[in-house]
């Protein structure tokens, strides 16, 4: 099988054939390593701090990095381990493939990404809810994103109770099997952020049922995604990294690799 490490000993005067796709969030950098011949993602990577990036990038060849980033301020040229390295936004293409964001709400590149990913996933109208540093709720019909919303995500929520009250609890909710499990402190904030968001997603996938009429499909992706899909009754899927896939799904896009291919 050939792998980017053998790659760079046979290919250094080719372009390599690898990507870099780079999902920068608020908390951490999500990293997945791209085969843009076969259209695949065979390895994806978390990383806490631009040094760890660079560690896994020491043995690659020079490639494209090609990201989304909703940290502010970040310096993203600083991905880039050296200068034979290409960084590429995916902002400029989002509206180049086949949902219409011009025409709905205003979302996070992250969350657009995450809707174009979810489109090769299931059918329209569907409900996609990432459980990142923030919760969110993105219902996307007829190619548009028809409603949205955004709360504190579980780790969010309990730093506030830190940082606003004299309690002090680590994010830790995987001993939790129902809303009354609380017999200390520590277990009622678990409880509360954790049941509070259950009950949330609840309430407005049968909003859209009861006013709406809309029955999507549900699509979970983020880091709790296994944790809260315990508690949905919702009928639901979990699609791990769903930014970095739409990621490359938007990479692929004919019009848009011609337009990259141009500037590079």
């Amino acid at each position: 099988m050939d792998t980017y490490h053998n790659q760079k000993a046979t290919n250094n005067n080719n372009k390599s054939r690898y990507l870099v796709l780079a999902d920068i969030g608020n908390s951490a950098i999500k990293l997945g390593i791209a085969d843009t011949e076969t259209a695949t993602i065979h390895q994806y990577i978390t990383c806490e701090t631009i040094q760890d990036c660079h560690e896994w990038f020491k043995d690659m060849p020079s490639s494209q990095i090609f990201y989304s980033s909703v940290r502010h301020g970040f310096q993203v040229e600083g991905l880039m381990p050296n200068s034979s390295w290409k960084i590429i936004s995916a902002e400029p293409f989002i509206e180049m493939d086949a949902l219409n964001f011009k025409a709905g709400l205003d979302l996070g590149i992250d969350r657009k990404l995450a809707c174009l990913a979810a489109f090769q996933v299931v059918e329209q109208p569907f409900l996609v809810i990432t459980m990142g540093t923030a919760t969110t709720l993105s219902l996307v019909l007829d190619n548009t994103c028809k409603f949205s919303v955004i709360f504190p995500g579980l780790g969010l929520s309990v730093k506030a109770v830190n940082d606003n009250t004299r309690i002090m609890v680590e994010p830790n909710f995987e001993h939790l099997d129902n809303p009354a499990q609380t017999t200390t402190i520590q277990d009622s904030v678990h409880a509360g952020v954790l049941f509070s968001t259950v009950f949330a997603i609840e309430g407005w996938v049968n909003y859209f049922h009861q006013q709406q009429q809309y029955f999507p499909k549900v699509i979970i992706s983020g880091g709790y995604s296994n944790l809260i899909s315990k508690f949905i009754t919702t009928k639901h899927i979990i699609v791990p990294n769903l930014t970095i896939k739409g990621l490359l799904k938007l990479f692929l896009n004919s019009k848009v690799r011609k337009i990259i291919q141009n500037q590079t």
